[in-house]
C-alpha cells in the first residue's frame, strides 16, 4: 500500500450497503484489499454507531435501549434516596447523552425504531418524576422540559444546519447545502430555504444532503 503500510485483516471490516434489491446482487465472497482477503460483514461499528447493510440502525437502537435500560434500572434503585432535581440531572447526563448521541443519523428512521427510543425516554420520565399508575407521558415530558425523541432529532439537525450555514464549516458538510433558487419570485424567497435533492429510494432519502 501507499507509504509501505499494510492492511491488518484482523482489524479491518468491509460492508456492502444498499437497498434490499441491490443487496441481492452483491457477491458473498471475500473482498480483496491490497492482497488481503476480508469477508464482508453484515454490520460495522464506526465511532460508536452500528451501521447495518440497509442502514436501518435497528441493531444500534437495540444496543442503545439495552444500555439505557441498564442505567434506568440503577436509577430506579436509588430514586427514593434522591430528590427530583438530582434524578433529572442524572437522567439528562446519563440517559439523554446516549439517546442523543449521533441522533442526526436517525432522520426518517422507521416508526418502530423511533417508538423503541420513545418508550425508553418515557420510562425515564416516569422514574424521574416517581409517577405511579396510569400517567400521560407527554405531560411528564413537558413537566421535565424534555423534547420527545422525534423533536430531539429535528432539533439536532436544525442546529447543525444553522452552525454550518453561519460558519461555513466543516467544508465537507457545507458543500452539501445549496440555497433553493425558485424559477420565479415567490413569497417563500425570503425564507432562506435549502434545495432538497430528489431521491428514488428510502435509503437515498436518508442521505446527509437531505437532512
Amino acid at each position: 500500500m501507499f507509504n509501505g503500510l499494510r492492511l491488518n485483516p484482523l482489524k479491518s471490516e468491509v460492508m456492502w450497503s444498499g437497498t434490499r434489491a441491490q443487496l441481492l446482487y452483491v457477491p458473498k465472497s471475500d473482498i480483496l484489499v491490497s492482497t488481503q482477503s476480508i469477508p464482508p460483514s453484515s454490520s460495522i461499528k464506526v465511532v460508536g454507531v452500528i451501521f447495518d447493510s440497509k442502514l436501518t440502525f435497528s441493531q444500534h437502537i437495540s444496543e442503545v435501549c439495552k444500555t439505557v435500560n441498564f442505567h434506568l434500572l440503577a436509577l430506579r434503585h436509588i430514586r427514593r434516596y434522591i430528590d427530583t432535581t438530582t434524578a433529572n440531572m442524572l437522567a439528562t447526563s446519563i440517559i439523554h447523552s446516549r439517546l442523543d448521541y449521533c441522533n442526526s443519523l436517525f432522520s426518517d428512521l422507521s416508526e418502530s425504531n423511533i417508538c423503541r427510543l420513545q418508550r425508553v425516554q418515557n420510562r425515564a420520565a416516569i422514574i424521574v418524576t416517581n409517577s405511579r399508575g396510569q400517567v400521560s407521558c407527554s405531560s411528564l415530558l413537558r413537566q421535565l422540559h424534555w423534547l420527545p425523541i422525534p423533536n430531539r432529532i429535528d432539533f439536532k439537525i436544525a442546529l447543525l444546519t444553522y452552525k454550518i450555514l453561519t460558519s461555513q464549516q466543516p467544508t465537507y458538510l457545507n458543500s452539501l447545502l445549496h440555497p433553493y433558487a425558485a424559477p420565479r419570485t415567490l413569497r417563500s424567497s425570503d425564507l432562506h430555504l435549502l434545495s432538497v435533492p430528489r431521491t428514488t429510494s428510502a435509503t437515498q432519502s436518508r442521505a446527509q444532503s437531505r437532512k
